[in-house]
């Protein structure tokens, strides 16, 4: 909201079933706070936005913007491809890179469908091969090799937590977090992060577990 009292002129496009989201935040904050805990306390409560500056996707004119509906890490997620430029938001999961090396986790917390996300990520790959751009960070050259990539490890995950559930582990999310981290290639750069990042990634990938775990037990990916 600060962005667009410093331009007025702007717009922001946004899923036309989240925009009573952003105009009374008070469930999003709700939810951010169940979720997030002290993280989402330490930003704070997000400022309501005004409509007049709300585009539903579904009506928007700007040329070259292609809008893509890509639920699966939160049910109003849209990704946006703009001039051959593939901005997936977390629909391609989380990546950056570090000392050289690539990282890439799943982005699928509470509550997380599974096979929604997969569709989202075919969806994406029926799109040319272009410069993807990632939310928060991270950027590469190929939209086809990372959404490969990232739709393998999801497998992967899937894999890995059946197995761990099965076993009857008492500690089932640290388990697969220990085994994730040993046998996810995608997952070997955590070793090279500042002690601080590990923390915040550690803390984000027992959210990604609690939300497979919570899908799987529910029988809804």
């Amino acid at each position: 909201m600060d962005f667009l009292e410093h331009y007025p002129m702007a717009k922001v496009i946004c899923h036309e079933q989240g925009i009573e989201y952003l105009v009374e935040p008070s469930k999003l904050w709700a939810a951010s706070k169940k979720v997030l805990g002290g993280i989402a306390k330490a930003y704070g409560p997000p400022n309501p936005v005004k409509r007049k500056y709300l585009i539903p996707h579904t009506e928007h004119k700007l040329k070259n913007l292609i809008i893509i509906e890509t639920p699966g890490h939160a049910p109003h997620h849209l990704a946006f491809s703009y001039k051959e430029r593939l901005f997936a938001g977390e629909a391609g999961g989380v990546y950056l890179k570090v000392n050289g090396m690539e990282y890439l986790r799943p982005a699928a917390p509470p509550k997380f469908f599974l096979n929604v996300c997969l569709k989202s990520i075919n969806g994406l790959l029926t799109f040319s091969d272009q410069p993807i751009r990632y939310a928060h960070f991270g950027k590469s050259e190929s939209s086809h090799r990372l959404l490969n990539i990232y739709r393998d490890q999801l497998t992967q995950w899937n894999e890995v937590i059946h197995k761990e559930m099965r076993s009857g582990n008492s500690d089932l999310v640290s388990s697969c977090l220990e085994t994730l981290l040993e046998k996810d290639p995608n997952l070997k750069a955590f070793d090279s992060m500042d002690r601080d990042v590990q923390q915040r990634e550690l803390f984000d990938m027992t959210n990604d577990l609690i939300g497979f775990v919570g899908s799987i037990e529910k029988n809804e990916y």
